[in-house]
Formats: C-alpha cells, structure tokens, sequence
C-alpha cells in the first residue's frame, strides 16, 4: 500500500510536470524596450533614455550583467540576472525602479516594453497572414489592430514582433520655402501640431449617484482637421494654415522588413516567450486564441503557421520516451531468456526474435508487444515470477516522477529522460540479486515465507553497496557550476532516485510477492539450458581468470 501510494503521486505528477527540450540554463533577462518617435538620432537616445534607465536599474538585487543598445528612435536595455532567480520577483523590482525615471524621459517616448525575454530570443511561433483579396498594408493594420494585442495577452507571451507590410501613418511634408516665405520656423509648427493633437483629463462632474469624467478631445479624426489647423498669423491677420506650410499625406512608412512565403507578399508574426516560460505551454496558449482570432477576421484572410517549436520538443522527447520504452520491453525479454522457461528449444528463439522486433518495429507495436509480454507473464505460471523482478521498472520510474515535481522542481526534458533511460537498464539489478537468493533458498526446502526473509536479508548490504557504486558516479555533477548542474542535475538526480526506490523495492515488493507465488520453478532441465547457453562464456571466463592469476604482476604493472 504504501507503494501504491507513491505510484498513485507519481502519476498525478507526471500530468503535472512540464515538458521541454532541455533544462533552462540561461541567464534570466528582463528588457527595456522604449521606441521614441520623430526619429531622434542615436547618441541622443542614449544621453536621453539608455543612460536615465540604466542609472534608475543599475541597483536592482542579484543583477549580473547590464547592457544598452541606442539605435535611432529605439533604446534596448537589457538586464541579465544570476541563474535560478525567480524572475517574476526580478521583473516586478525592475518595473519599481523603471518608474521613477518613467516621467523624465522625452514627451515622445512611447509606452516601455519591459518584458522577460532577449531580442535574441528565437520566436517559438511564427505566423503567416496572407490574403486573396487584401495587400500587405491592409494585412499589416488587421495585424495590428487585431492580433498583435491579442496574441501578447496569451500567458508567458513576452514580445510580438510584426514583420512585412508598411504601418500607416500620416506623413507631414514641410515647404522649406513656404515656412521662410511665411516666417514660421520648424520647431514653431511641430509644436502647433503637438498642442492640437490631445486628450486630456479636465476635471470631474460629481453627484450624489455617479461621477462624470470630463476631457477635452483634441485629437486629430480626419487629415484635412491636420491641413486647415492654423499655426500663424501674417501682420495683414491672415491664418497661415498647416496646408500652407507642408503637404499632408495618408500614406505609408518606408517597409524595413519584408515577409515571404511561396515568393508571395505576405506579413509575418513574430511571437517570443518569456525566458522561464514553458515552450510547450506557451505555444498551446498561442494556437488557442489564434483559433479564436480565426473565428472574428474576414473570411478571406488566412492564417498559416509556419513555425512551431512545441512540435519539435514534443517530436524529440517523444523519441526519447520511446526508446525508454524499448529499453523496458527487450529486458522483459532477457529475463525471459535466462530466468524464465522460455530458454530451452524454440522459445529460446522465439524470445530472441521478439529482441530484434523491439529494435525494429513502430511505436504502437511496441505498446502491444508490451501489453502482450505482461499477459503471458500472468497466465504462464512457470514464468510469472519474470514479473516479480519486471515490476521494479515502473514502480521505480513513476515514483521518481513524483520526487520530480514535489521535491526538485525538476522538467521532463532531454537530460532528464536520459537519465531514466540510462537507469532503465540497472533498475533490475537489486531485484535480480535478491530474487536469485530467495529462489536458492526455496530449492534447498524453505517455505516461501521463510526463503523470502532470509533470502533478501541476506543481500541488505549487498545491493546497498551495489547501488552507492553507481550513485557515486552521478552525484558530482550536482556539485560542478550552477549551469552545469542545472544541465547535468537532472541526469544525476533520476539515476540516483529511480535507483534508490528500485533497492527498497527489491528488499520490500520483491520478499512480499515471492512469499505469495511459487518461485522455485526453475528445474534440473531449464539449469541445463541455461548453463549449455552460457557455457562458452564460463570457459572464456575460466581461461582468462587463469591467465590474469598466473601473470599477476604483469597485469598489475
């Protein structure tokens, strides 16, 4: 029961674990992006708002490293901090401290990015939007408009970037003539279009059931409200308009990035995640609400996913788990060979048959080659007892996912199916020892009861020093660097668990279930078998103890 108990834990952690490609062994990064406009030239960028930002984060708690990038119009700070930090606790004293400089930074900066991810980061969804119908400047404003908020609402999306399409925008061209012509200067009609271009919170209307805000709108709604705003007068009183000074146009930026896809114009998104976000669950979150989007943009625009990193996780840990898999499936099959009654005549090749079918055959047949193996151990009673020992395996695999989850805040990923793929092989082993005691003990006349007490007591420290020989090997790599042992740790914690149960289940679950069933079913014949199979390795054996005992000193030297 009590086993039982563990398994049942380590199935509900195995629902609950995350699933990634490798453990996060990067530095933890928060960016400040602010996007100023009027295409302020870089060095002001960086004396006017990489500098005011660094000196308000620079004394952030367990940051590592700092860097700024000043492009025109674009301030990029980047703060990387020590490995293992919990960045929500980071992100929230970033955006303390980013507010006390918020107000001192240029009137045209635009709303701060300040966000868990690297611009290096690549993007785990790439988004394709194209139309029959529609061109990309279109496209682009549906994108904007329509998706981009959307989609950076979804939980552990950090940054949408949009590529392809020119953004709309409504271009002022100034006369150099008609401002000398008229005398107005440019600063003169850059601030009148500032000043006229508001909305902004006058007071409040209060009663004794509700509150009234009032503001003055003073937005711009149409292009010709742009081209007869006045910005002068002329000595005669004439109003010396916008229209007078420049030209007006609804029109569009220069495109700085193009979208492909079939030779054909497209626009592109561009979705990064949070840097300790979960690929696999971001990207879920991220099909989600596109198939939600789908469902309100015109019929004719469509969307095509052009990349999905989920996928390729999913793809190479599932191949991971399935050779685990195979692994559990073909040492069934050698403990049939050399334990079961299978050894003598034909079963011996049909057991070896089935070795090569595990190697060779697609992922269900495993699954049902499997199932069948575990029937015909519970129906053939000369080989039940192969269960007995089989059953370490995933006993020892389902706890340790429970250690996994509730202890170590561990992932399944890679390194961490590798490690229990690497400790699929060795799980049996202590079963094995004890399971051979107990069986000798049955065939020289004990009851079952009695063969199991003594016959596993007596491999206590055996298979305990057993164990720590391999866990020795693996348990230094949670004492190398912090990155090391964020990468390798998984490795060496699942060994070493996934070992550990698999001793308590030999000197508990294997006594239990040999004290239950008959396990002295191995005969004079099957010994036979066995021996003749293994004869040319005892002679090998026989030959080489002889020559290493009659040479000692020249092996030892």
């Amino acid at each position: 029961m009590i086993f039982f108990a563990l398994s049942l834990i380590g199935f509900i952690s195995l629902t609950r674990l995350p699933v990634e490609l490798y453990p996060d062994i990067s530095f933890g990064q928060v960016s400040i992006i602010v996007n100023i406009r009027g295409g302020i030239p870089p060095t002001e960028v960086e004396s006017m708002v990489s500098r005011p930002i660094e000196e308000a984060v620079s004394s952030v708690s367990n940051l590592e490293s700092m860097m700024s990038i000043s492009k025109e119009g674009e301030s990029t700070v980047v703060l990387s901090f020590e490995r293992g930090l919990d960045m929500q606790l980071a992100s929230m004293e970033v955006r303390e401290k980013f507010a006390k400089v918020r107000e001192k930074l240029p009137k045209e900066s635009e709303k701060p990015i300040i966000a868990q991810f690297s611009q290096t980061d690549v993007p785990v969804v790439i988004v394709a939007i194209t139309s029959r119908k529609r061109d990309t400047e279109e496209l682009r404003r549906i994108v904007d408009e329509e998706i981009k908020e959307r989609v950076k609402r979804v939980t552990g999306v950090a940054n949408v970037e949009v590529g392809g399409g020119r953004e709309r925008k409504i271009l002022i061209e100034a006369d150099k003539k008609a401002l000398v012509r008229y005398g107005v200067s440019m600063n003169t009609l850059i601030s009148a279009l500032g000043a006229s271009n508001l909305n902004l919170l006058t007071g409040e209307l209060q009663s004794d059931k509700e509150k009234v805000s009032i503001r003055a709108m003073g937005q711009f709604l149409e292009v010709e409200d742009i081209k007869n705003l006045p910005v002068s007068t002329l000595p005669t009183g004439s109003i010396v308009k916008v229209k007078d000074l420049a030209e007006v146009q609804d029109s569009y930026l220069e495109a700085k990035t193009y979208a492909r896809i079939n030779v054909k114009p497209i626009v592109s998104v561009y979705i990064q995640k949070e840097t300790k976000a979960n690929t696999i669950e971001v990207a879920k979150g991220i099909l989600k609400e596109l198939d939600y989007i789908k469902t309100i943009l015109p019929e004719d625009i469509e969307m095509i996913i052009t990349k999905n990193q989920a996928q390729f996780i999913q793809k190479s840990i599932a191949n991971l788990a399935d050779a685990l898999l195979r692994g559990a499936v073909m040492i069934i099959l050698v403990l049939m060979l050399f334990l079961g009654s299978v050894s003598a005549g034909k079963g011996k090749w049909v057991v070896i048959a089935g070795l090569v079918f595990a190697v060779i055959s697609p992922k269900f047949l495993i699954y049902l080659m499997l199932f069948g193996l575990v029937t015909f151990l519970i129906y053939s009673k000369p080989n039940r007892p192969i269960l007995i020992v089989a059953i370490s395996i995933p006993i020892s695999l389902i706890i340790t996912f429970g250690f996994m989850d509730l202890m170590l805040d561990l992932t399944i990923n890679f390194m961490t199916l590798f490690g229990l793929a690497l400790g699929v092989g060795m799980l049996v082993d202590n079963s094995i020892v004890v399971f051979e005691n107990i069986v000798t003990k049955s065939e020289k006349g004990m009851e079952r009861v009695e063969a199991a007490v003594k016959g596993s007591t007596e491999m206590n420290v055996v298979i305990f020093a057993s164990t720590l020989t391999t866990v020795i090997v693996f348990l230094p790599m949670l004492f190398v660097s912090k990155s090391m042992s964020i990468l390798y740790g998984g490795v060496a914690w699942t060994v070493t668990i996934s070992l550990f149960v698999s001793l308590f289940v030999s000197l508990m679950i294997v006594p239990l279930m040999s004290s239950r069933i008959e396990v002295a079913q191995k005969g004079k014949s099957t010994e036979k078998t066995n021996e003749h199979l293994l004869e040319p390795l005892y002679r090998l054996q026989q030959k080489g103890l002889l020559f290493v005992l009659k040479r000692r000193f020249l092996v030892i030297s």
